[in-house]
C-alpha cells in the first residue's frame, strides 16, 4: 500500500477525516486507478456514516477492479462495504446490485441473505424476499443445531426468530395472513420488545380458554395506529361473555374512554378489579384467524364529537370543503422518512380548487415545511389544539376528508368511518396488501399508491385529482375507493 495511503489513514485515527480525505484526493490526482486509495477513501466515509460520498469512492474502486478477482479477500471487502453503505444510506438500488452479487457468492452467511431479503420487500419482490428469508432461517438452523456455546447458540436463535418476523410480513402483504400471523407471533422472542408486567396470577388468553364470566386485559405493544386497527377485536371478545379492560396512556385514555369499546380504561396502576388473562392486541388476528376476507367490520368504533372547530372559535368559511391534511409521521420511527410526504411537494393538491378550507393536523418538527412553504396562507394549523387523540377525533368530525400518510392518523379516520385518503410507499406495510385502492380494514379510505420508489410526484397528483372530483354530498365515505378522479 502506497506511504501516502498510510499516512492519511493514521490523520483519520487521529480524528481527521476530511483532512485525510484531501490528501487521498491529492494522491489520486496523480494515481486515479490506485483501487486501495479508492476503498480506504470509501471505507472512512461510509464508516463515519457519510454514506453518500463513501459509495462515490468505492463505485470508483470496483470499477478499476476485474469481475474475475472479484472473490479475492480485499475485493470481495470492499463489495461488502459498498453494499452496507447503499443499505444505511438508504440508496436501496444500489444496495440490491451488490447483495444480490455476494448472495450469489455466499451460501453460509445468514445475515448477509436476511439483509437482501429485506432490500428485495422495499421493491415488493415479496417471493423473492421469501425466498432469501428461507435461506437466512436454513443455515441459522444448522448453525443451531452445530453450536455447542450456550451464548453463542441463544443469539443465533435470536436472530433465527427476526428472520422469521421478516418472513412474516412478506407472508401477510402477499395475503397469506394464517400462516404470516402464526410467524408475526414470535415478534417478542425477536425483538428488544418490553412486555408489560402483570400479576402472576393473571394468565394468557391463549383463544381456546372460555371467556364467559371472565374478565380480560388487552395489551398495546406496537405502535398507536396498530391500537386503533386492532381494538375493533373487542366487540368479539365481548361476544364470548368477557369483560374488557384496557391500560391506557394520557393520549389514549380519553378517546377510549368516550368511545366505550372498553367495560373499563383505566391509567397503569390504577385498577383495582380482578383481571383472569390478558392478550396483546396484536395477538387477536391470529387467535381469530383473520383473513383479508374476515376481517370483523364492527362499523364505527372510536368516536369523536363534532362542534371543536367552533367551540375554539376557529374558523370555518361558509361554503367550503374542510379538508384535514399530514404529511410526516414520527420522526423517531425508523422508517419515517420512506413514508412521509414533503410539503414541498404539496402544490398540485393546495391549488386543486379554490373552494377548499385546508386544517393542519401536522405535529411537531416537519411543521417547518408549512411554514417555508408559499401555501402557508392557505392551511389553518391546528396543532397548538391537539392534546391527545379525543382532541384529533373531535376535529376529524368537523372535517369533510381527511388527506394523509401511513400513520396513526390514518387508522383513527377509518375506525372513525371518515372519508381518508391514505398516501402508502411502494413498499406498503402489509395491512394494506397490493394491487388495490380500498382497504380490507377500513371501508370509508382509499389509498393511494406510490408506484415507484420514493417518487411521491404522481401521488401528490392523484390526491390531486381525487380531490377536485371529490363532492361529500354526491360521494359516500364507503365509496370513495370507487371515485374516479
Amino acid at each position: 500500500m502506497h506511504p501516502d495511503i498510510i499516512a492519511a489513514h493514521n490523520k483519520y485515527k487521529e480524528g481527521k477525516l476530511e483532512e485525510a480525505i484531501a490528501d487521498l484526493d491529492k494522491h489520486l490526482q496523480s494515481n486515479p486507478r490506485d483501487f486501495d486509495a479508492l476503498r480506504v477513501s470509501g471505507g472512512m466515509l461510509s464508516q463515519e456514516k457519510h454514506y453518500k460520498r463513501g459509495t462515490d469512492y468505492l463505485e470508483r474502486a470496483m470499477a478499476v477492479t476485474q469481475k474475475k478477482d472479484w472473490k479475492k479477500p480485499v475485493i470481495a471487502e470492499t463489495i461488502s462495504n459498498l453494499a452496507y453503505s447503499y443499505y444505511y444510506g438508504n440508496d436501496y438500488i444500489g444496495a440490491e446490485k451488490w447483495f444480490r452479487w455476494m448472495c450469489a457468492h455466499d451460501d453460509e452467511d445468514p445475515h448477509l441473505h436476511n439483509r437482501y431479503g429485506r432490500i428485495l420487500n422495499i421493491f415488493t419482490r415479496d417471493k423473492d424476499a421469501v425466498k432469501s428469508f428461507e435461506k437466512s432461517i436454513a443455515i441459522q438452523l444448522r448453525r443451531i443445531r452445530a453450536e455447542k456455546n450456550t451464548k453463542e447458540r441463544n443469539a443465533l436463535i435470536k436472530t433465527y426468530y427476526h428472520v422469521r418476523c421478516n418472513r412474516s410480513m412478506m407472508l401477510l402483504r402477499q395475503g397469506n395472513w394464517l400462516r404470516g400471523w402464526n410467524e408475526f407471533r414470535m415478534r417478542f422472542r425477536a425483538f428488544n420488545m418490553e412486555q408489560i408486567k402483570l400479576s402472576e396470577s393473571i394468565s394468557d388468553w391463549t383463544g381456546i380458554e372460555p371467556l364467559e364470566g371472565k374478565s380480560i386485559v388487552t395489551l398495546p405493544e406496537q405502535g398507536i395506529g396498530d391500537c386503533f386497527m386492532t381494538v375493533r377485536y373487542v366487540k368479539l371478545l365481548r361476544e364470548m361473555g368477557a369483560k374488557i379492560f384496557y391500560f391506557a396512556d394520557d393520549r389514549l385514555y380519553k378517546l377510549f374512554s368516550k368511545s366505550k369499546i372498553f367495560d373499563g380504561v383505566y391509567k397503569y396502576g390504577e385498577h383495582q378489579m380482578k383481571i383472569n388473562h390478558k392478550v396483546y392486541l396484536f395477538d387477536l388476528p391470529c387467535l381469530f384467524k383473520t383473513t383479508p376476507s374476515t376481517v370483523p367490520s364492527p362499523g364505527r368504533y372510536l368516536v369523536g364529537q363534532s362542534g371543536f372547530l367552533k367551540k375554539h372559535k376557529i374558523p370555518i368559511p361558509a361554503g367550503k370543503l374542510r379538508v384535514g391534511i399530514v404529511w410526516g409521521g414520527n420522526p423517531d420511527y425508523p422508517n419515517d422518512w420512506f413514508r412521509s410526504v414533503p410539503f414541498n411537494l404539496w402544490g398540485p393538491v393546495m391549488e386543486a380548487r379554490d373552494d377548499v378550507q385546508f386544517y393542519s393536523i401536522q405535529l411537531g418538527k416537519r411543521l417547518e415545511e408549512l411554514e417555508e412553504s408559499p401555501y402557508n396562507d392557505r392551511v389553518i394549523r391546528l396543532d397548538s389544539y391537539i392534546k391527545n387523540f379525543w382532541d384529533t377525533a373531535c376535529i376529524f368530525d368537523d372535517l369533510d376528508l381527511i388527506i394523509t400518510i401511513d400513520t396513526s392518523v390514518a387508522h383513527l379516520a377509518g375506525a372513525m368511518l371518515r372519508p381518508v385518503l391514505n398516501m402508502v410507499p411502494s413498499a406498503p406495510d402489509w395491512r394494506w396488501l397490493t394491487g388495490r385502492n380500498d382497504s380490507v380494514w377500513y371501508p370509508t379510505m382509499r389509498l393511494v399508491r406510490q408506484k415507484e420508489h420514493l417518487k411521491w410526484e404522481k401521488v401528490i397528483e392523484e390526491v390531486a385529482a381525487l380531490l377536485k372530483a371529490y363532492d361529500p354530498k354526491k360521494t359516500k365515505p364507503g365509496e370513495l375507493h370507487a371515485l374516479c378522479p
